[in-house]
């Protein structure tokens, strides 16, 4: 279907059904199968990092990712080891997150769900949904994107996991589109800024129901619990494979 109203094929719809142990996190409460527009769908807390989604000031948008950015996955990506140049232990590839609940909501402004969120917020008012620029036009800058998301308590429209646009979080671990199976490291471990959906894109971070942070995975494949006081131009630079950075998790 269009945007607004994914299903699966149903050469394959038995297969979105099917819950993957390992890929669900013990800690979530949410539902494991959740039904959306009549189709069963089995959830998914482990995403693939599409980047920083920083922007390079240069017209580098890298949370737009039918372009390349600056993460192991994108468009058409075939990313190697060999272009993981800020070192393999020091780049995230993927982190977990809260799945969504529920239908599509509003929440008066300044009055969000308990936290941690179980709905991501619908942020795409405003926002060009071809070339995935902010309001203004002018070239983005990172600076300008936080000050955007900083003002996210005044946003009243949230998406749950029955979302007939799939833009709920881990509804269906087989769907490749961003809410599913996608994050990036522009916020920090369990921000009190919630995932920010942004038509078919958007900013996030790790999150997680356990305390003191979230689970990060890193090229290498060791895992580390990253906690919410890192500094957040740290993380970002983490959640870049090439971006020159020496930053250390």
């Amino acid at each position: 279907g269009n945007f607004a109203s994914q299903e699966p094929n149903p050469a394959f719809a038995s297969l979105f059904a099917t819950p993957i142990t390992m890929l669900l996190c013990p800690s979530d409460s949410a539902p494991v199968v959740t039904i959306s527009s009549g189709h069963a769908y089995a959830g998914n807390n482990y995403m693939v990092s599409i980047g920083s989604a920083t922007a390079n000031g240069q017209g580098g948008m890298y949370w737009n990712f039918s372009r390349p950015t600056d993460g192991i996955v994108y468009e058409n990506s075939k990313v190697k080891m060999a272009q993981i140049t800020d070192g393999a232990s020091r780049s995230a590839i993927g982190s977990e997150a809260v799945r969504s609940i529920g239908t599509d909501t509003s929440f008066p402004a300044g009055s969000p769900p308990p936290f941690p969120y179980q709905y991501t917020l619908n942020g795409s008012t405003g926002w060009n949904s071809s070339t995935l620029v902010p309001p203004g036009g002018a070239t983005p800058t990172t600076g300008a994107i936080d000050a955007i998301l900083a003002g996210w308590r005044s946003l009243t429209s949230w998406r749950g996991a029955a979302s007939p646009a799939m833009r709920g979080r881990g509804l269906a671990w087989a769907a490749t589109t961003f809410g599913n199976s996608l994050t990036n490291g522009f916020l920090p471990p369990n921000s009190e800024i919630p995932d920010y959906v942004v038509h078919w894109s958007g900013f996030s971070g790790p999150k997680s129901r356990h305390l003191g942070g979230a689970n990060v995975l890193f090229a290498d494949a060791h895992v580390v619990l990253l906690t919410g006081e890192i500094d957040l131009t740290v993380h970002r630079a983490l959640h870049s494979i090439n971006g020159g950075e020496a930053a250390n998790p």
